[in-house]
Formats: structure tokens, sequence, C-alpha cells
């Protein structure tokens, strides 16, 4: 059994997600996988953005010779200025790029991947383009399976750190004591101020409430940056699908007599805490960082639920490495497959490229932020 699933003898392509759900429904119990590649994430994704969008699911299903799955990769095709894409399915709203893979598959997965991407390619036909973003150098404690085909250092980084039972013990290990200290003052300030209350809401219709709350905080806190539309119509009704599946999503919030102050949305899967969205109500309670005090109780809660890692998503903001184990380095796979993919393949090349140089040097990163923030900030409407 073991032989046969470390050497896969056959693969599909399948045009639905429900055509692969018992494969991938039963890799994503009891493989290696992340948030953005379970089923529910996928599906409630296809039915609100990928339906605006008009994508097309391709689903790679992988096989041994007894007919068990040992990997699933979930690609779509969208089309974009008549060139036609074949790309992760949820991207551009994928934090990894990755699929499910056996975990006795995994080690090895990379090498039988080399050899056998350019027949899924050629068996899926209708790309012009493939355009593979967001892939993690490692995940699961395993190299990615397509690392052989990263061409492209991505422009983004992301962190994760190892929860433990004790969150004091994990606090103590990686901030200072001065900080704490500080973290503390500002705590107690807080609290002077009204009965603080932190949580995740109890119903369907508080749910659907800190949701309304988080999507304006965080509209009016980018729009301070001259960042406009991240979180639009469909992408809201995106969010609110997931939030149907029981416990998928976890809205933390800190209230302050019952008003929300800080939003911390993650998702929980395979024993994991994955951060998709934080947000920050406007006031004077600014000055006393509600939205550390949220992150900082969140983490306690997903200590006390037995998580066992904390993924805080793409995204250089500076509280993620004072907390983080491990840096994960992100890449990219941009490759044409026909003449007629090779302008826009040569486009986001360029894009990433640019992006990312801009992104590592620091003084490139203020004064791109700066000149953003005259022409499109809030206060310049």
């Amino acid at each position: 059994m073991q032989t046969a699933r470390l050497h896969p003898a056959n693969f599909r392509v399948l045009g639905s997600i429900e055509a692969a759900a018992e494969s991938w429904r039963a890799l994503e119990r009891e493989g290696a996988s992340s948030l953005y590649q379970s089923y529910d994430w996928c599906a409630a994704w296809l039915a609100t953005v990928g339906a605006a969008m008009g994508v097309a699911p391709r689903i790679v299903v992988i096989e041994a010779a007894d007919g068990q799955p040992v990997a699933v990769l979930p690609f779509q095709l969208r089309k974009k200025f008549g060139t036609v894409i074949l790309e992760w399915l949820g991207a551009p709203h994928v934090g990894y790029g990755y699929g499910l893979f056996a975990k006795d598959f995994l080690p090895r997965a990379g090498v039988w991947f080399a050899q056998s991407l350019p027949a899924i390619f050629e068996t899926i036909g209708e790309a012009d383009l493939v355009l593979l973003q967001e892939m993690p150098e490692a995940l699961h404690g395993a190299c990615h399976p397509l690392v052989r085909l990263f061409n492209l250092r991505g422009a983004n980084r992301s962190f994760a750190m190892a929860l433990r039972e004790n969150y004091d013990e994990l606090y103590a290990t990686k901030r200072s004591g001065e900080t704490r200290r500080s973290n503390r003052k500002r705590d107690h300030k807080l609290a002077d101020l009204g009965i603080l209350e932190f949580g995740l809401p109890s119903t369907p219709v508080e749910t659907a409430q800190v949701l309304d709350h988080m999507f304006a905080d965080q509209a009016n806190r980018l729009a301070e940056s001259g960042v406009y539309g991240v979180f639009g119509e469909t992408e809201q009704a995106f969010i609110r699908k997931l939030a149907e599946v029981p416990g998928l999503l976890a809205p933390f919030c800190l209230k302050l007599d019952g008003r929300i102050l800080a939003v911390m949305l993650g998702g929980i899967h395979g024993g994991n805490y994955w951060a998709l969205i934080s947000s920050l109500a406007d006031g004077p309670e600014r000055r006393f960082s509600p939205g550390d005090a949220a992150l900082r109780r969140t983490i306690e809660a997903c200590c006390a639920r037995g998580l066992t890692r904390f993924d805080f998503s793409a995204g250089d903001t500076s509280y993620k490495p004072q907390w983080a184990d491990v840096e994960i380095g992100l890449h990219c796979f941009v490759g044409a497959r026909r003449l007629r993919g090779l302008p826009l393949a040569s486009a986001y090349a360029a894009a990433i490229l640019v992006k990312g140089l801009v992104k590592r040097n620091g003084t490139l990163r203020r004064m791109a932020m700066s000149c953003r923030r005259a022409v499109r900030g809030k206060h310049h409407q």
C-alpha cells in the first residue's frame, strides 16, 4: 500500500469541484493542505467571486495504483485581455498557492511533479499562460511539491509561529519584559474607559454584525493609505458565505462598552489558525493600541483551544516578525504556453519583480506609500 502511494499511477483533470469532492475531502482530513485549498473555501469562492470573474475550475486528482488519491491540485482558468490564464483556484484571494497531498507522498512529491507537470498542463490544454503565485518554499515540514517550477521570487513573504498550551510562557519568549509592562499599562488605560469584552460572536446575527463593522473599519483604515476597493460586494459575499460553514471562521473581536474596537478574523483548518483580515475602529482609543490587545488575546485564545500553529499570512507588518518563529518565502511560476500568452506573461513577471523590489527596499517602500497617500489618501478626497 505505501509503495503504491509513493508512486502515483495516473491523474485526472475534472471540470468541477463536486466531481473531485470525495478525493478532496479525504486528503483534507488526512493529508497536508492549507486553509486556501480547503473544499469549503474553494466552494464559497467559486459561488461568489469566481462566478463574478467567470472562472472555470480545473481540478487535478492524482491517484496511486490502488486508486487512492495522493494529491489534488485545485486550478482555475480565467480570461484576461483575451488571454487564458491557468492559476490556483481562488486567485487572487489565495494566501498560499498549494494543493492537498497525502502525508506519505509529500516528501517525494517534488520528483513526481517535476516529471509529470508538463503532461498535466498539456492535458488541461486551454491555457495560454500559467501563472502560479504565492507558493511557499516549505510547508508542513517539506519543500513545496512544485519547487522545481519556481522561476520568480514573490513580492511578499509570510510568517508563522508555533503555539504552546501555556500562553504566558509563549508570550514571555516573544516579547521583552519592558514591552509586556508597556502593554499592561495600555491595557489598563483602555479598561479604565469602560467595560472591555473579547471573544467570538455567539449567533449568526452577531457574526453578521461583526463582519459589517470589520469591512467598514478596514475600508476606512485602508483609505488612509490611499487603498480602495479591496473588499467589494463579491469579496464580502465570499467571506459571509464562509461564515455559514460551522467552525471555519473565527472573527475574534474586542469591544468597549459594546462598541467594536478591533476584529481579528481568521480561519481554522488542520489545527491551525490562519489570519485573514484585521480591522481597527477610528476613535481616541487608538492611542492605547486596541489592535495589539486584540492580537494578543487572539493568540491566547488559540493556545487555549489547543491549536498548534498561528499563521500570520503574507505582508511585512512590523508585528509579524516580532512574534513569528518562521519567515516563509513565497515564490511564483510565470510561463507562456502559447505565443498569445507571452505579452501578459512578461507584464506579470515585470510587475512581480518591481513590486518585490519596492517592498524589500525600505526607502523605496516609504516613498511609494507616501506618494500613494498624497495622491489617493482619504484626507485628499
